[in-house]
């Protein structure tokens, strides 16, 4: 259950206050792509996969990845800001303007 409990928290952060039909809509998916995922429901992992890639999330089975040398928390947020900006984008989401701003503080108190 650790994993999905984890997911579940990433999915809420990088929906950044956007409602989760909204979303899942914008991405393509079932309405209740997301919500359903929130409220607790075990996805599929070709949903899981749908939603992380819907939501700017890198979606990784494999062996623990280290950070490069002096990568920071910093460095992974700009990261996902950037992905999720990016899937923003694609799919014309207006939030992304929060997401900029994020980033553009980032980069200025780096």
């Amino acid at each position: 259950m650790e994993v999905l409990d984890r997911f579940r928290r990433e999915v809420r952060k990088a929906l950044d206050g956007r409602p989760p039909v909204s979303a899942a809509v914008a991405a393509g998916l079932p309405r209740n792509a997301i919500r359903q995922i929130l409220l607790g429901h075990e996805p599929k992992l070709g949903r899981a996969a749908a939603v992380a890639s819907a939501l700017g999330l890198e979606f990784y089975f494999g062996p623990p990845r280290q950070m490069r040398q002096g990568g920071s928390r910093d460095d992974q947020e700009i990261l996902r800001l950037l992905l999720s900006i990016r899937a923003g984008l694609e799919h014309r989401d207006l939030t992304t303007q929060r997401q900029l701003r994020r980033l553009r503080q980032l980069l200025v108190d780096a």
